[in-house]
């Protein structure tokens, strides 16, 4: 199976869409900046309870309840924040990335490789090494590693049943490789 592929921006942003709440990288992205968020968090919540007390109170229990209270708001609130704008700008981020590379990219699927050549760049990519693959609703993403993806933008397929042959065909090839 082959595609060849120009990526422009809008392929970009609905590859960041489809892969933001994929388990694997919500907790990547989790565990990098949870102790951050955390200590944010603390500190915001600190000043908040501080002030609305009128300083710090230490002996007063109910202190401590209004300062747990305000750091696990504070700490849902910017781990939102963050998802949300990744959701609106990680697309952008993405293209920049991608800024100078050939956007036009080949795509060779057999059984056991996945080959990519950009006319830049060529690279061969074993079903053994592949970590998961998706079907998303703008693309069937391939991961080639804990972050790093191979994206077939469905609106190269001319319909459903192209897509479902594609996303069948992956699956053959990464659950073969699974099982041997």
């Amino acid at each position: 199976m082959e595609f060849t592929i120009t990526y422009n921006d809008k392929d970009y942003s609905n590859c960041n869409k489809d892969i933001i709440f994929i388990k694997r990288i919500l907790k990547d992205t989790f565990k990098r900046f949870a102790i951050p968020y955390a200590v944010l968090s603390f500190i915001v919540a600190l000043v908040f309870t501080s002030t609305v007390y009128g300083g710090l109170y230490l002996s007063d229990c109910f202190f401590y309840v209004v300062q747990t209270i305000s750091f696990l708001v504070l700490f849902v609130v910017v781990c939102l924040f963050v998802l949300i704008m990744q959701f609106l700008s990680g697309g952008k981020y993405i293209q920049r990335q991608h800024q100078g590379v050939n956007a036009n990219t080949r795509i060779e699927i057999t059984p056991q490789n996945i080959i990519l050549d950009n006319g830049d760049i060529n690279s061969v990519v074993k079903w053994s090494t592949v970590k998961d693959i998706y079907n998303r609703k703008h693309n069937i993403i391939v991961f080639i590693s804990d972050m790093q993806v191979i994206s077939i933008p469905k609106r190269i397929f001319n319909s459903e049943e192209e897509i479902a042959n594609c996303w069948s065909y992956l699956n053959d090839c990464y659950n073969s490789a699974r099982n041997s």
